[in-house]
């Protein structure tokens, strides 16, 4: 029998098939219409911006939008839009601070657009500026007040009662006898005796037995002994004598501070 024919071969590709196309030409990139610098400060402090516009652009014909603007922070011209970002004239770039929020680093993303219609030469590249926003410097520890002695206080209280000034006198006491000074406190509670003290004079102010038997009291527990209890039998002894002429709730209340063991 006849052998079959064998399928016909497929014709080699022509040189000019087998050669790769050529590469379509690289794009060039967008132009950049700003010039920056690195913006550098601390929190709460105002940071200039470095911005500018290339050469052969016109300030007054451009705006400049921002985006990357974190929503604690402002600009001192322009304001954010309905997106989220921050538009200004180009006019308004000389001078730009920044007032920072939080400390941080982010990058803002600009870029111009005309005022009005359609970039002539078509799309811009944004510019990317970085900025660092560091934490507020630590203030130095202000040194602390010298606090007068209780000795020159009561020395200043004395002087002040010498002069008739009774206010003056009982707010350096009582300053002497916050820091436990016991001589202060007798001097607080005579200040206050109605059977020791009286008013007159620059600062003069009225006596009040309730307070002078508190500092008494104060005195007595602080170690004073017998001054104090001295002026508590003075104190009683005033009572006997001016009770009448007193208001029955104080004269009662003056009463139980001047019981004995109290």
């Amino acid at each position: 029998p006849r052998a079959a024919a064998s399928a016909p071969e497929a014709p080699a590709p022509a040189a000019h098939e087998a050669a790769e196309a050529p590469a379509e030409p690289a794009q060039a990139p967008l132009p950049a219409t700003l010039r920056v610098q690195p913006a550098r400060g601390e929190a709460g402090v105002p940071i200039a911006l470095e911005l500018s516009l290339a050469e052969g652009l016109e300030a007054a014909k451009l705006r400049v939008v921002i985006g990357g603007l974190p929503m604690d922070a402002s600009l001192s011209a322009g304001s954010r839009d309905d997106k989220g970002r921050w538009v200004l004239d180009a006019t308004a770039m000389p001078g730009l601070m920044l007032h920072p929020g939080v400390p941080g680093n982010y990058t803002l993303l600009m870029r111009t657009e005309p005022r009005e219609g359609k970039p002539p030469g078509g799309p811009v590249a944004e510019t990317a500026l970085a900025v660092t926003v560091l934490a507020p410097a630590a203030l130095p520890a202000e040194p602390a007040k010298r606090q007068p002695a209780p000795a020159e206080l009561l020395d200043n209280g004395r002087r002040a009662v010498a002069l008739g000034d009774i206010a003056a006198a009982r707010a350096y006491f009582e300053a002497a006898a916050g820091q436990g000074d016991v001589a202060a406190m007798l001097e607080l509670a005579a200040s206050y005796d109605p059977a020791r003290s009286s008013t007159g004079g620059p600062g003069g102010v009225e006596p009040d037995p309730l307070k002078a038997a508190e500092w008494y009291h104060r005195a007595a527990k602080a170690g004073a002994g017998e001054p104090a209890k001295a002026g508590l039998d003075g104190l009683r002894a005033w009572l006997a004598s001016a009770r009448a002429g007193l208001d029955e709730a104080r004269a009662q209340a003056l009463g139980k501070l001047l019981e004995p063991g109290e």
